[in-house]
Formats: structure tokens, C-alpha cells, sequence
């Protein structure tokens, strides 16, 4: 059997790395409380309807480092779970570079309840924001921003209105895509000549990846897997991938993880038989995290409009 090409770098060195039981997913997912009224067995039903098959492969890129589900599998629209929203660390790493640039035509892909509208708005720019969530749009409006119910991965009216933005910012959002060169040919539609890209996704090199516990179902954290997660960015992949759709990469770093904090997330995510061995275990991650074995949980990433696209 033929391996997919790599979505991000389109190399064919790719392998399968691990094959994820979509019975295991289902289980975690259905203990947790974010859809709604429905009972742990409807979530565990979702579950299986999305990925659609008894297990799910993650492809590797030996070339670029994306991890890949194959075949991709997200959240129908009905299905997806009803998250908290707020903003994280690569949203105000972004909000500290805009406040340095000169008014801005923004478009914030995925926006959500409008929270980094706000502050983007705060700064004297000029707002835009797009998501699949009727809701979450509305609310966008009462507070008197332009908003769109959108998926950018289809013909839309905000891409044939021929508009054009200065800045667009999607923040964990490129990890969910099925589609993500279909959404990029959109995206590089509505870019202005120059325009910057910021974005923020996981952290391949994130605490949570590096060491066990309940909470990972293979390599990675359960919610970093279809259905939620159809892609695992690395900084190199997501260069190889913006560079095909007109980006130059001018920037990259990772969330820091505090030591203290970060041991005492990965603590509480086991159970211990007493609480000497949950403080040794406390102790053990504190000296690990200090020794810079990882980082926190997200990436931040810019880039600008390059003058001519490299396909």
C-alpha cells in the first residue's frame, strides 16, 4: 500500500508511526463534559461516527516532522465539542507585535467569541473575524464587530467580495484542518501584498509529549488525535507549507513552560497511592522541566507575504 505525501513539504518519505484504536479516543472523550446534554455514549457514538473506521493511522514526515492523520478525520460541525474559550500565550505574543505595527486591516481566522478582536481593535486596528460557529459570530456582532459565518476551505462570499487584509491570524486552528491547502488558497486570496501571517498551534516539543501519562493515548496527548487533531506541526513543516502558499517564515518560537506548574499539571493528571509518591513524582518532573526537556504547551509563528509564490 502507497503512503500519502506529506501535506506540509509534499515529500513521499513518510511511514506510518503509530495506529491509534478509536475505541480508546472514544473512551477518554467520552468522560469529559464538552458537548453539551449528550450523555457519555452519544459523545463515545460521535466519536466513531467521525473517525468512521476501528482505527486511525498517523503518518510521519521523515522530511519535515508533520504528523498526519490518514485518512484525515475532524469533527462534523454537530459534534464539536463546546470549549471554553480564552486567549493563550501565541495570541498575546501576536498582540505584543501589533502593537508595535501601524493600523492594520486584521482578519482573525477561527475568532470565536471575538476576545482577540477586541484587543487587536484596542490597539487601532481594523477587524475582521471568521468562524464555522453561528454563536460565536453572533456574539462577534453584539459587541459591533464584522463577523462571518464561514469555512474557508469553500468558495465564500468574504474571498469573492474581493477583499483584502494587512494581517491574518489563525490560532489554533491549523491543527484541525482536513483541507489545509484549500484554506490556504483562500487565505492567500484575501493577503494584501506584504501581509503577515501570525499563527499559534501546539508545540511538537511540549511537556505533555514528553512523559507518560493518562492522558496520552500513543505518542501524544488524547486531544491532540482525530478527531479533534488532524495535524502535529513542526516549525519546519509549517515553513515548507506556508512557503508553497507565498509565505517567507520570519519567525518562530515556543510557549516556555514554568517548571513548577508544568510538574504539578502532569501530577494531577495520575493517580498516586500515597502523597509521598505523588510529591516525588512532583519533584521528578520539576528537575526534568528545569533541565529544559521540553516546552509549553504552544507555538507562535509569523510570516510575510513573499513577493512571488513558490508552488
Amino acid at each position: 500500500m502507497s503512503l500519502p505525501v506529506c501535506p506540509a513539504c509534499r515529500s513521499t518519505e513518510t511511514g506510518v508511526s503509530e495506529t491509534l484504536p478509536t475505541a480508546a479516543l472514544a473512551e477518554r472523550w467520552a468522560r469529559l463534559p464538552f458537548h453539551g446534554a449528550a450523555t457519555p455514549a452519544d459523545i463515545a457514538r460521535y466519536v466513531r461516527e467521525d473517525i468512521a473506521s476501528d482505527a486511525i493511522a498517523i503518518v510521519s514526515c521523515s522530511s519535515c516532522g508533520l504528523e498526519f492523520a490518514s485518512p484525515s478525520r475532524t469533527w462534523s460541525a454537530s459534534h464539536y465539542p463546546q470549549e471554553e474559550h480564552q486567549l493563550g500565550w501565541d495570541h498575546e505574543q501576536a498582540l505584543a507585535e501589533l502593537a508595535g505595527m501601524p493600523p492594520l486591516k486584521l482578519l482573525d481566522v477561527g475568532c470565536a467569541n471575538g476576545q482577540f478582536l477586541a484587543r487587536a481593535a484596542a490597539l487601532s486596528h481594523t477587524v475582521t473575524g471568521v468562524d464555522f460557529s453561528p454563536e460565536d459570530i453572533a456574539e462577534c456582532r453584539s459587541h459591533g464587530f464584522e463577523a462571518y459565518v464561514a469555512d474557508l476551505s469553500k468558495p465564500n462570499a468574504l474571498v469573492e467580495g474581493n477583499r483584502r487584509f494587512d494581517a491574518i491570524t489563525l490560532f489554533q486552528v491549523i491543527e484541525h484542518l482536513e483541507t489545509p491547502d484549500l484554506v490556504f488558497e483562500q487565505l492567500s486570496r484575501l493577503a494584501a501584498p506584504g501581509a503577515t501571517l501570525m499563527l499559534g498551534c501546539p508545540s511538537s516539543r511540549r511537556y505533555t509529549r514528553a512523559f507518560q501519562h493518562p492522558d496520552r493515548i500513543g505518542s501524544s496527548d488524547f486531544w491532540d488525535c482525530p478527531p479533534q487533531h488532524s495535524l502535529r506541526w513542526t516549525p519546519a513543516a509549517l515553513e515548507a507549507f506556508t512557503a508553497r502558499h507565498g509565505w517567507a517564515v520570519r519567525h518562530v518560537s515556543f510557549e516556555p513552560v514554568e517548571p513548577v506548574h508544568g510538574a504539578a499539571h502532569l501530577a494531577g493528571l495520575s493517580e498516586y497511592s500515597s502523597k509521598w509518591t505523588r510529591r516525588a513524582a512532583t519533584l521528578y518532573y520539576r528537575l526534568r522541566l528545569r533541565l529544559g526537556c521540553a516546552t509549553g504547551i504552544r507555538l507562535y509563528f509569523r510570516a510575510v507575504r513573499a513577493s512571488a509564490q513558490s508552488k
